[in-house]
């Protein structure tokens, strides 16, 4: 292996292949790499280089803190093959452009208290773990990369985690990504401060849809904003909101084509052991398209997926298009959902509202729903005045617990977006 380490100058590895095989004696981790850096290093490139790492062995690249003040590695156009990492760098910056990270057993590219780019890259069994993980206030963009998550068969088939990790103190970009598939849990994983923006996410054929398999699930996160994705089927949840969260959604586009297994566009919920603050969310301007429909007389045949759903969170949904889900929103438990100048074409359910949801929907559409408001019980009163139900005589399909002052008076025509502030329905 080599050893990098001087106090100013650059070293260039290129075109050279690694066949690195498991280290004899005993396994000190940072020792285990085909390059690494001592504690005195300046700027090392590494290019055009094939790294064929045994199972055994720790990884291809380490970077370590350095009496230099600014160590950072430069990674162009290089295969990353087995070992248990392909890249790790502590407290220095680590590029990564143009790279083929495949057949790593634990993480791809690991970050800690580090920075860097991760850019134009492809990403194939790129570890069980994760594939791109910032650890520990690091901070790295992660630009125009292919992540090809696994084709699961069942349990035999890898433990991918997440392909993109943020942990709680650290930052990203992450924009323009090709995300094909989501293996075992998520495509981005997001406890820190990321703005998420210009990905595809996109369902692989043949992968087993996992019970909570979601595109993208905040966690903990003070600041995320989503924006200009485009999502082509979501597994359990596009989104998944959890835990004191604090995001921002907005022009996305959300298709989810049947047989997906899709059951949330939106969930803003939280795990058994959390005690703190709610979730936060906006989600505003988002066109959204369900699986649809075969025939709506039946209820049976309407999709299962839900628009918005808010279990744990207080969410302020304004201006989206929903057609052909299941269920436009359901609230329950401490959820709390305000909404206005949103359109709903075809849903089994338009508004679900149970146990201790609050409620406050004015100015938006609901049209062609098989039922219009459902299973309004216990808690607040909620708020559904002002909207048009698709009927001038107000709404058609209304559970009987639900007393006429809960949506009296109503828009004798359609409302959303005209800028109302008021209606004459009776």
């Amino acid at each position: 292996a080599f050893l990098i380490s001087q106090a100013s100058g650059s070293v260039l590895i290129d075109g050279v292949t690694f066949d690195f095989d498991t280290p004899t004696g005993p396994d000190i981790p940072t020792r285990s790499y085909a390059i690494r850096t001592g504690a005195a290093w300046d700027q090392l490139y590494v290019q055009n280089t094939v790294f064929e790492i045994d199972p055994g062995a720790r990884g291809s690249i380490f970077t370590e803190a350095s009496t230099s003040p600014s160590p950072a590695a430069y990674v162009n156009n290089v295969d990353f093959n087995g070992g248990v990492f392909g890249l790790t760098a502590f407290d220095s910056r680590a590029e990564v452009t143009g790279s083929r990270i495949n057949g790593t057993t634990g993480y791809g590219l690991f970050y800690r208290r580090a920075t860097g780019k991760v850019e134009g890259s492809s990403f194939d069994g790129c570890g069980s773990v994760r594939c791109v993980s910032m650890d520990n206030n690091s901070s790295v963009d992660v630009l125009s990369n292919v992540f090809e998550a696994p084709v699961l068969t069942g349990d035999s088939g890898p433990d991918l985690n997440q392909l993109v990790s943020v942990s709680l103190s650290s930052t990203s970009l992450i924009d323009n990504n090709d995300f094909k598939g989501c293996g075992y849990w998520e495509c981005i994983w997001a406890l820190g401060v990321a703005e998420i923006s210009n990905n595809t996410f996109t369902h692989v054929t043949g992968q087993i849809e996992w019970d909570f398999a979601s595109p993208v699930t905040v966690d903990q996160a003070t600041d995320v904003n989503a924006h200009d994705n485009t999502f082509n089927s979501c597994s359990v949840a596009c989104y998944k909101i959890l835990d004191g969260s604090t995001v921002n959604i907005h022009d996305e586009t959300i298709n989810v084509p049947n047989g997906h297994g899709t059951r949330f566009i939106l969930l803003a919920s939280k795990n058994d052991d959390w005690t703190g603050a709610t979730n936060t969310i906006l989600f505003e301007d988002n066109v959204i398209t369900g699986s649809g429909v075969t025939d709506t007389s039946d209820p049976l045949t309407y999709p299962s997926e839900v628009g918005i759903e808010a279990y744990f969170g207080d969410i302020t949904a304004n201006r989206n298009s929903f057609t052909q889900v299941g269920y436009g929103m359901t609230v329950f438990e401490t959820g709390s959902l305000t909404g206005r100048d949103n359109t709903f074409d075809q849903s089994w359910v338009a508004v679900n509202v149970q146990a201790n949801g609050t409620v406050d929907l004015q100015f938006n559409d609901f049209t062609n729903q098989l039922n219009d408001i459902f299973f309004v019980t216990g808690g607040a009163v909620p708020v559904l005045t002002c909207n048009y139900w698709g009927n001038a005589a107000g709404p058609q399909g209304v559970d009987p617990s639900v007393p006429s002052s809960v949506y009296q008076p109503w828009a004798t025509a359609a409302i959303a977006g005209t800028g109302a502030t008021g209606c004459s329905g009776s």
